[in-house]
């Protein structure tokens, strides 16, 4: 099957806590509709938007601009985001109740992380503007490409930008110099937890039922020295084994490489980057040369169709993303005998607010080997609007699946208006009721919980510690 007819099929193979009805808003009414009764939608179509005069990033509206990390995609805005870019929700996803709850339209850009930071920092040597076309889904954006902004609204800046990579010193500087007059400083706000899935297509590879893989083999196959099949096990067949990964800038990537990093040893040579490959001097996973067998893709929609296209492909893919491409036996793995969807929800659980784990007014430093976090100099004008998780405290937490991702929304603390910063507000403090998850509102996230499989999606909730102090942030930071 091609990629085209695989991506335009995917609604049937989305689990049924993702799909849902879908709502748009209009400039003044706000309409559902259930999902069984709209057209399929066309790859890459954008919704329309009546011009209702010269507006700006201040002026209220009833839609808000975002994009950026595919990883929380298919949670942001639920099976719309297999098919759509940029897309606009389904309900009973995040920004699904966002429109239920404010009126207000969440259009969602996937770009990769590094892409959208760019377009949120204005670097306009590396990305267009928010208002430049949205990249077809599984394709590299380029500098001709921003978040597809309609023109109608005015926007200089996204409202919001999703990243899985913590802001770093240049991140921060980068945004102030461009943006200080009109957006005043950067907010940084972990929103919810996603996990890496080692995806694969197990068709004539000799693999029967479900893969297991060990760290151990996980970091065989990223220092190039698994090439086939059997030598994972003398079971399988005698068969090649193709790895992809991103070819973009992508927190999936850290989020993988920060694993790795922790569980492959200091011999291993790999680093914590989002740059899965790079050119000599550039600090990246695995170097400027990819073996052989490697395969790069654009986004997780563009991995998971690589390997859902081709026999003895494996890739790390978001689990959702892999949950949607699941097909007889191309599937995700096992990995140390945890299972990436089902115990999902036992390591957000575990992963608790501290000032150990989550660091204020600090950032992330990639400079090889592991990351580090050093505090943002100098200090911020507005203290306490910038929270990264600490890397190293999620990098592989034992109880429940390892592998996973700590994904951050970024606003503007200035430059918003009156009525859209009450919005934004209340979008941080959505994403921190716990009533809103699991049996509640939103079903395209798992609540954390101690239980043990019951994970469904391939996200869950950050626990309740978090609840209070980033409340208390957006109170604070997200201003007019």
């Amino acid at each position: 099957m091609t990629k085209t007819a695989i991506r335009r099929t995917l609604a049937a193979s989305v689990p049924a806590a993702i799909i849902a009805a879908t709502a748009f808003a209009s400039a003044s009414t706000t309409v559902s509709v259930p999902h069984a009764t709209l057209a399929r939608p066309v790859l890459g179509a954008r919704p329309v938007f009546q011009r209702v005069g010269p507006l700006t990033n201040k002026t209220p509206r009833t839609t808000f601009v975002a994009g950026g990390a595919t990883l929380p995609a298919l949670a942001y805005e639920g099976s719309n985001a297999l098919s759509e870019n940029p897309s606009t929700p389904s309900s009973g996803s995040v920004f699904g109740e966002f429109l239920a709850l404010t009126g207000v339209t969440v259009q969602y850009c996937q770009t990769g992380s590094g892409f959208g930071r760019d377009v949120f920092e204005g670097i306009t040597s590396k990305a267009g503007t928010v208002n430049s076309p949205c990249a077809a889904l599984g394709t590299t954006p380029t500098t001709s490409n921003g978040f597809g902004a309609p023109a109608s609204l005015g926007l200089t800046d996204p409202d919001i930008t999703g990243t899985d990579v913590p802001m770093s010193q240049t991140d921060y500087s980068t945004f102030v110099t461009n943006k200080q007059a009109t957006r005043g400083e950067p907010v940084s706000v972990p929103s919810i937890i996603g996990s890496v899935a080692l995806f694969y297509n197990g068709n004539n590879t000799g693999v029967s039922g479900q893969l297991k893989l060990t760290d151990a083999q996980i970091c065989s196959i990223v220092e190039g020295n698994i090439t086939n099949w059997n030598q994972l096990s003398k079971k399988y067949a005698s068969e090649p084994l193709f790895f992809v990964y991103r070819s973009d800038g992508s927190g999936t990537t850290f989020s993988f490489s920060n694993h790795l990093v922790d569980v492959c040893g200091g011999s291993s040579g790999l680093s914590v980057s989002q740059a899965f490959t790079a050119p000599t001097g550039t600090v990246s996973v695995i170097g400027a040369t990819p073996p052989a067998n490697f395969v790069g893709e654009s986004g997780n929609v563009g991995v998971a169709t690589e390997v859902a296209d081709n026999p003895g492909y494996i890739g790390y893919v978001e689990s959702a993303n892999a949950l949607a491409f699941e097909s007889g036996a191309t599937t995700y793995a096992l990995v140390n005998g945890k299972d990436p969807i089902k115990n999902l929800p036992e390591t957000a659980a575990q992963f608790t607010y501290s000032a150990s784990t989550v660091a204020t007014d600090s950032v992330v430093n990639t400079n090889g080997g592991a990351a580090t976090v050093a505090a943002l100099s100098p200090a911020p004008v507005k203290a306490g609007c910038v929270k990264i998780a600490v890397p190293a405290k999620y990098a592989d937490l034992k109880d429940g699946y390892s592998i996973i991702a700590v994904t951050n929304v970024l606003l503007s603390t200035t430059g918003n208006g009156a009525a859209n910063a009450s919005n934004l507000r209340a979008l941080v403090d959505e994403l921190n009721t716990p009533a809103d998850f699991g049996s509640g509102a939103i079903t395209s996230v798992d609540p954390a919980t101690k239980a043990k499989g019951t994970g469904k999606t391939g996200y869950a909730e950050l626990g309740s510690s978090f609840n209070t102090p980033l409340k208390g942030l957006a109170t604070k930071c997200i201003g007019t």
